[in-house]
């Protein structure tokens, strides 16, 4: 791939993009740890996943605007998280350990630095590797660990955010790959489909969709034109296995999909809506700060009965943006990811800034039914995808150009 960055040690900036995203992987891992082997060790995962992305962030992250626009509006977007910070803040032993090791506290107020992670080819390698391998591991977990998934669901949600969210963003970037390299990818998405349709994880199952759905129309689209045959073969494959999962969910889902089959519709929010907006007024602006919470009943396992306590989480990510930064927070939000995302997608000569622009609106997607911003692999991506969005000089880089240092 084509490589921005001829000024900098590749050596150096190899190590330290692998060791920065593989520190993001080691925090969502640490949630692994924690439902199956320890807290305490989680918390071990979790320490050395912050350290070092805080280091390594210092030492990767360049900021250099291609984009007056961009610029504007990421110093207004991280001014105001700078508020959400302060607003409200709790310096107290308990809030600090949460501030540490909650996924969506502070650490998703910094990832969208991430946006200012060096592009050159280099960069892409290493996390195309590192994916890779995920997929790999994430298959090997499926396996080990699935006598877990029905005793607690939040294990297979966790390896799935862990492992196979790089495996998406390998089949949006079709082209650059080996054909070995696209089956593993390919096979991760699958699995990962396949189990949260077993255990109905409807927001989970929307992303590894979307995953296949737009990976299919990228190809259709981009990486295949000109090529009537690779365009028909395509459309065959996917309809000869459209129709063959459709078949055989019909023949399961009394089984294996009968928990989907009866929550396909099932409207399990609209009460916790009601509490959220009910705590949220007189805050819809500005939110309530980093600490913001909002009274909710929630089951409790132990009594079997609901007990009202102050939530720090909402299932919607738009909604968790309102609840910690208010309406502004959202705006702002937008105001980045929208254009960046064109940018990206119609605007380019590449389809790996295509498949930043895809990577970025999947997201905005996604944080209607869930999407919650947090330290992930794929929250990560979503802000470097955005950078990569606003950078000119990576969009007019010419297919062959990138093709050819592949």
């Amino acid at each position: 791939m084509y490589n921005t960055d001829s000024h900098v040690d590749q050596t150096v900036v190899k190590r330290r993009i692998l060791l920065f995203v593989l520190s993001i992987f080691l925090f969502s891992f640490g949630n692994i740890i924690f439902f199956t082997v320890s807290p305490i060790l989680a918390q071990l995962f979790q320490t050395v996943s912050f350290m070092s992305f805080l280091w390594l962030g210092f030492k990767l992250l360049s900021f250099q605007f291609e984009s007056s626009y961009f610029k504007l509006f990421f110093w207004l977007f991280t001014a105001w998280s700078v508020f959400i910070i302060f607003n409200g803040l709790d310096l107290s032993y308990l809030a600090i350990k949460r501030y540490l090791y909650s996924d969506f506290t502070f650490w998703p107020l910094l990832i969208p630095f991430a946006a200012f992670l060096p592009k050159g080819g280099v960069v892409f390698r290493q996390m195309f590797n590192l994916f890779y391998y995920l997929g790999f591991a994430f298959i090997f977990f499926a396996v080990l660990t699935s006598r877990y998934y029905f005793v607690n669901a939040d294990i297979a949600e966790q390896e799935v955010w862990a492992f196979s969210t790089g495996c998406g963003f390998i089949l949006l970037t079709w082209k650059y790959h080996s054909n070995f390299r696209r089956f593993i990818a390919l096979i991760a998405i699958v699995i990962a489909l396949l189990i949260m349709t077993v255990l109905a994880r409807r927001n989970l199952m929307l992303t590894n969709i979307d995953f296949l759905l737009f990976s299919f129309f990228l190809y259709l689209f981009y990486y295949s034109k000109g090529s009537i045959f690779k365009k028909v073969s395509a459309c065959i494959i996917v309809a000869v296995l459209v129709i063959s999962a459709f078949f055989i969910f019909e023949q399961r889902k009394g089984n294996d999909f009968k928990l989907i089959s009866s929550r396909a519709s099932e409207d399990t929010r609209d009460g916790v809506f009601s509490y959220y907006f009910n705590g949220l007024k007189h805050h819809e602006w500005i939110g309530k700060g980093m600490n913001g919470t909002y009274l909710c009943p929630v089951f409790d396992k132990v009594t079997a009965q609901d007990q009202l306590i102050d939530r720090d989480l909402i299932e919607c990510g738009y909604l968790q943006l309102m609840l910690k930064g208010g309406y502004i927070e959202v705006v702002l939000f937008l105001l980045i990811t929208i254009p960046a995302g064109i940018l990206g997608l119609f605007f380019s000569k590449n389809g790996l800034s295509k498949a930043c622009g895809i990577i970025i609106f999947l997201w905005l997607v996604d944080m209607i039914p869930y999407g919650l911003p947090t330290i992930s692999i794929r929250y990560m991506l979503v802000w470097f995808s955005v950078g990569v969005c606003y950078s000119k000089t990576f969009r007019n880089l010419k297919e062959e150009t990138i093709v050819a240092s592949a």
